[in-house]
C-alpha cells in the first residue's frame, strides 16, 4: 500500500511535536523538583532586620512572641488559649489541623491544653511546602552573649549542632536523643541548616549568626521545620 508523501510528512511532524512537548514538560518538571529539593535542603529564610521580621498575616495578627526567659531566640508566634476554647476551634482559626499545633508544641498529651495555655502556632512556608516554628531574636541577650564569647577559645554556641540540640527541643518533637547532622553551613553569610532525625520523623533546623560571623560567631535557632514522617 502506497502512503501519500503529504501524509508521511504530517505524521513525522506530529511525532516530532509530541516528542518535543513530552521532553519539554518532563525537563520542566524535573527542574522544578530539583529547585524545590534545593530549597528544602538549603537555608531558607529572610535574615531578621529587627526583633520580628515576619510579614503580618492571620497567624501574626492573633499571636505574639513568647516570653524570652533568657533565651537567645524564642518562638515568634504564641497563642493564649481562651476559656472553653477547643483545639479543634483553634485549628480552624488558623486554617490548619489541630493535631499539627499539638505536634509543633512537642506535646504528647493534648489534655494539658487548658485556658491561658500558651500554644506555639506554626506557619506554612511556601518556598519549602512545610510548616515551621519561627523564632525571633533576643537582642539584649545576644549582645551580652557576644560580649562574653568575644575572647572565648571554645563554646557550645560556636557549634550549630550543639545549639540545635539545646534550643530546638521540643518543637515538632525534636529530641536531644535524635540523630543530628549538619546539612549546610556558610560562615561567610552566618547561616546553617541542621537535620534532626528520629525513627518517626525528620525535622530541619535553620540557624544564623546574628552578631559576629565566622569561627567565633555564636549560633542561634531561627526556625524549626517539620518534614516527612
Amino acid at each position: 500500500m502506497n502512503i501519500p508523501t503529504s501524509a508521511l510528512i504530517v505524521t513525522v511532524l506530529l511525532f516530532g511535536f509530541l516528542t518535543g512537548s513530552t521532553l519539554f514538560f518532563y525537563n520542566k518538571t524535573r527542574v522544578e523538583k530539583t529547585q524545590k529539593t534545593e530549597q528544602v535542603n538549603s537555608f531558607n529564610a529572610e535574615l531578621p532586620k529587627s526583633v520580628d521580621a515576619n510579614t503580618p498575616d492571620e497567624v501574626d495578627a492573633a499571636t505574639k512572641p513568647a516570653e524570652p526567659k533568657g533565651r537567645p531566640s524564642y518562638p515568634a508566634n504564641v497563642y493564649t488559649v481562651s476559656p472553653k476554647e477547643t483545639l479543634f476551634a483553634i485549628g480552624n482559626k488558623f486554617n490548619m489541623p489541630w493535631t499539627l499545633i499539638v505536634e509543633a508544641n512537642g506535646l504528647s498529651d493534648a489534655n494539658v491544653i487548658q485556658a491561658n495555655f500558651p500554644l506555639v502556632i506554626p506557619k506554612y512556608n511556601k518556598n519549602t511546602d512545610y510548616f515551621r516554628v519561627n523564632f525571633v531574636l533576643n537582642e539584649d541577650k545576644l549582645t551580652e552573649m557576644n560580649r562574653e564569647l568575644r575572647d572565648a577559645k571554645e563554646s557550645e554556641y560556636f557549634d550549630p549542632i550543639k545549639v540545635a540540640k539545646k534550643h530546638a527541643v521540643p518543637y515538632f518533637a525534636v529530641n536531644e536523643h535524635d540523630s543530628f547532622s549538619l546539612i549546610e553551613e556558610d560562615r561567610s553569610k552566618g547561616t546553617a541548616l541542621v537535620e534532626a532525625k528520629s525513627e518517626r520523623q525528620t525535622n530541619v533546623i535553620g540557624l544564623i549568626q546574628p552578631k559576629t560571623k565566622g569561627e567565633k560567631g555564636l549560633w542561634v535557632v531561627l526556625y524549626v521545620e517539620r518534614h516527612e514522617q
